[in-house]
């Protein structure tokens, strides 16, 4: 696997000089001339920060993070300045100046850069590798190569009971009313914060603990059946999780396939993933016509998907350089009733059961997505990070809570190991290291959300079924050395 990441940082160096070609070449306007000096910089920085290749070679977090670096700066000023998608689309009321977008380049080059130094100044402060010389390895050790227990804890079978009978009372609550097609008559799934908590817990810790078995048999007995049910099971997690995020239905097979890489033989994984791939195109696509419906009313061709019109909505996800200028523009609007004190409504208001403890009118995404619509009820734009650091850290603090999620990333991708007892625990450290890698491309108010919603229920039942296992296995081995005693006592006798 060590060839595999050297080819991918010689094809992010070759893709990173040609973005840059294209952004200096290409006609810009609407304040996107400096648009060029995102690779410009990228480029070095990538090049020559070596502790990044060597942890990214070892870590999950690191690797996530890199990789999603290159998709929000290189690969997102590549199809903009393709696109020429420099001007804001129709959906957007009030008209954002050049001046901001000119700005915006300036705040992402700065926070593209922190990141960069937090990794060169901070890495041999916070990884801690055994020896020097695992530190000077560059081989790739990401991967498990064995699960070290099938043993389901008490808690998770008792959750497993619950979440059952929930499912078959409330079905509607787990899953979704479409599994492989989004029409117009689609409506997204408004559950309330219980069982928005339980419905995704439940589905992960139930497909979790089902490949966990299959990958268990496939080491016993290494029959390939199981690697193709392991295979339908993370399917079937993709799909159950349909709605109008496409995130949602993508990572966790990411996450599938960098746990078990090491674990099933990719010539027999091939054609599995194959299949899964097409059908989970299929389904994306169908989501991204249904979310952007309005760009094919006028089209010729309506079941034709139009990539480049698809793409001009990728500055959106990656909170690119329109983004950020709408919140320059938003926090000028409304400075007298932005603050610091707006935060806590942040950060309580993404919290089911007590985001009913604030008033979650007033939260900064409410007047984001008010200046881009001028609509009070229409909330489906994400704030980019930026924008809140502004708020609540004022105009030079505006990367401070980028670096924060960087830096817990890097302290949580040390502390955990490579090698994890079951896929559930893998499966769920390795998504939360995706929330914090993904925080550069989100707001604040969904990276609060995927932590306390997803993860965090996710964690403590793994924690406390690990915590009956090792009391059960205590008290086993207390019985045999018991047992042992009474036997050798008798002996003597």
């Amino acid at each position: 696997m060590e060839g595999i990441y050297d080819f991918y940082k010689k094809f992010n160096i070759l893709f990173t000089c040609i973005t840059f070609v294209l952004c200096v070449l290409k006609e810009k306007w609407n304040g996107y001339t400096y648009i060029f000096l995102i690779p410009l910089f990228y480029l070095p920085f990538f090049t020559f920060t070596n502790s990044m290749h060597r942890i990214s070679r070892k870590k999950v977090g690191m690797l996530l993070l890199n990789i999603i670096m290159f998709y929000k700066y290189i690969i997102t000023s590549f199809l903009v300045v393709l696109n020429q998608d420099f001007n804001a689309p129709h959906a957007y009321v009030n008209y954002i100046e050049s001046y901001y977008n000119s700005i915006s380049i300036f705040y992402l080059l700065g926070e593209m850069i922190s990141i960069f130094l937090i990794i060169i100044f901070l890495n041999k402060k916070i990884y801690k590798f055994k020896n020097i010389n695992e530190d000077n390895d560059m081989k790739e050790h990401i991967g498990i190569e064995k699960m070290e227990t099938t043993k389901t804890g008490f808690v998770i079978k008792a959750f497993l009971i619950i979440g059952t009978i929930l499912l078959v009372i409330y079905p509607g609550e787990f899953i979704p009313s479409k599994l492989l097609y989004l029409n117009d008559e689609f409506e997204a799934e408004k559950s309330t914060g219980f069982f928005t908590i339980i419905s995704y817990a439940y589905k992960v810790v139930l497909i979790s603990v089902l490949i966990n078995k299959c990958i268990y048999k496939y080491k016993e007995s290494n029959k390939k059946v199981f690697i193709l049910l392991s295979y339908l099971l993370i399917l079937t997690l993709c799909l159950l999780n349909t709605s109008t995020s496409r995130t949602n239905m993508i990572v966790p097979l990411l996450l599938f396939l960098l746990i078990t890489k090491k674990i099933f033989d990719i010539k027999y994984a091939l054609i599995p993933l194959f299949i899964i791939a097409i059908i989970l195109s299929v389904n994306l696509s169908a989501v991204s016509r249904y979310k952007f419906s309005w760009k094919y009313e006028n089209n010729v061709d309506n079941n034709a998907l139009n990539v480049l019109q698809v793409g001009d909505s990728l500055q959106e996800y990656t909170s690119f350089i329109r983004p950020v200028a709408a919140a320059l523009a938003t926090n000028n609007m409304y400075s007298k009733e932005l603050g610091t004190r707006i935060m806590l409504n942040d950060t309580f208001g993404s919290i089911p059961i007590l985001n009913h403890m604030v008033n979650k009118e007033y939260r900064y995404n409410n007047y984001y997505n008010y200046f881009v619509f001028n609509v009070p009820e229409k909330t489906s734009k994400i704030a980019p990070l930026i924008g809140y650091s502004i708020i609540y850290f004022g105009k030079f603090g505006f990367f401070i809570l980028t670096d924060l999620c960087v830096i817990v990333l890097m302290v949580i991708d040390n502390k955990i190991k490579n090698k994890k007892e079951t896929f559930l625990e893998n499966f769920i450290i390795f998504y939360l290291l995706f929330v914090l890698a993904d925080s550069i491309c989100c707001s604040y108010q969904s990276i609060i959300g995927r932590i306390f919603v997803r993860a965090l229920p996710i964690l403590i039942i793994n924690e406390l079924s690990k915590t009956c296992i090792k009391k059960d296995n205590y008290k086993t081995d207390n019985s045999i050395i018991k047992h042992k005693k009474e036997v050798v006592f008798k002996d003597n006798l």
